[in-house]
């Protein structure tokens, strides 16, 4: 609870193991989360580091879709094409600024308490419109099962198509 403002919120820490890379992927992170304003993507309001763990504060969401699943089963038709749409949104907004998230899936598809549905975790995120990349040439990053084609041959160098495939 964010005492000074009496809202619950969420806080995502990561361990500093490989600490240079691990504090420049965590601070692309929040660079590209704190520039990303739609209702359509989890909303980013600080970013410290503390005892070699290091901590994102974000609004707090319901759920995932993968836990609505799991409780719930399939997903009926037109209750999945909305939330289709509102991933595309915050998709939308996130390539506009030259982000691709590279890893769309179930777990990092939220759930606000008013039913919205927000994209999040921006951690393996590509800026492909920029020079500076933190992602090593031959590296496979996402989550194979959603990974579109072009991402597991070459995951540096895909565009929004990535997400959309995914979505």
């Amino acid at each position: 609870v964010d005492s000074k403002y009496d809202i619950e919120r969420a806080v995502k820490t990561l361990h500093l193991t490989d600490h240079e890379n691990t504090l420049s992927r965590f601070e692309q992170e929040v660079k590209i989360m704190m520039r990303l304003q739609s209702p359509n993507i989890v909303t980013v309001f600080e970013s410290f580091v503390e005892d070699e763990r290091l901590y994102i504060v974000m609004e707090k969401c319901s759920g995932s879709l993968d836990t609505w699943s799991k409780m719930h089963g399939q997903m009926p038709i037109k209750m999945a094409v909305n939330v289709l749409i509102s991933m595309l949104k915050g998709l939308e907004v996130a390539h506009r600024k030259g982000v691709v998230h590279r890893d769309i899936k179930p777990h990092n598809v939220l759930v606000a308490d008013d039913g919205t549905v927000k994209v999040a975790d921006f951690g393996l995120a590509l800026l492909y419109l920029s020079p500076e990349s933190l992602t090593k040439t031959g590296a496979l990053l996402g989550s194979l099962a959603f990974m579109s084609p072009e991402q597991r041959l070459n995951p540096s160098d895909v565009t929004p198509a990535t997400d959309l495939y995914s979505a």
